[in-house]
């Protein structure tokens, strides 16, 4: 049984970064995008984060990670404490594979330099997809836990 999210054929998609050159080129990459109806907002720090957000429903998020480490924690601490933003799906498109690359709380990853229309939307919807699963998961493993823990 698929989601509702993952057979949609519109997608609100929030473009969060620092370099609006950067944010253009997965813009114009998104509005490619044959199968699938994208609607993109493009914000450069949280109170355009808060004002998209509350504006429209959000079904992914996409960060791209040419801030600084410290913003970029910043913005993750954000993203996940905040009650409007804690449950959108996150991808990163970053500009390499090093093990300093940002990944806390991402549910998908695409390098920059193999960013297409269709290599995007294929993250995106990978993006949703790990994203319901770890929410199933955690929803699965609270209920079990409390079951199991009831026989003891």
């Amino acid at each position: 049984m698929e989601s509702a999210l993952i057979t949609k054929k519109t997608m609100n998609v929030l473009l969060i970064g620092n370099n609006p050159s950067e944010l253009s080129t997965i813009y114009e990459q998104i509005k490619k995008s044959r199968n699938v109806s994208y609607v993109a907002e493009v914000a450069f720090d949280i109170s355009d984060i808060e004002k998209f957000v509350k504006k429209s429903k959000m079904d992914c998020i996409v960060i791209d990670d040419k801030m600084e480490k410290k913003e970029l924690d910043k913005l993750f601490q954000y993203l996940k404490k905040n009650s409007l933003t804690n449950n959108i799906p996150i991808t990163i498109v970053q500009n390499s594979n090093a093990d300093d690359a940002p990944r806390g709380g991402a549910d998908e990853f695409i390098l920059k330099n193999s960013v297409t229309s269709e290599t995007l939307t294929h993250a995106l919807f990978n993006s949703l997809k790990i994203h319901e699963l770890r929410n199933y998961l955690k929803k699965t493993y609270t209920k079990r836990k409390r079951t199991i823990l009831a026989f003891r």
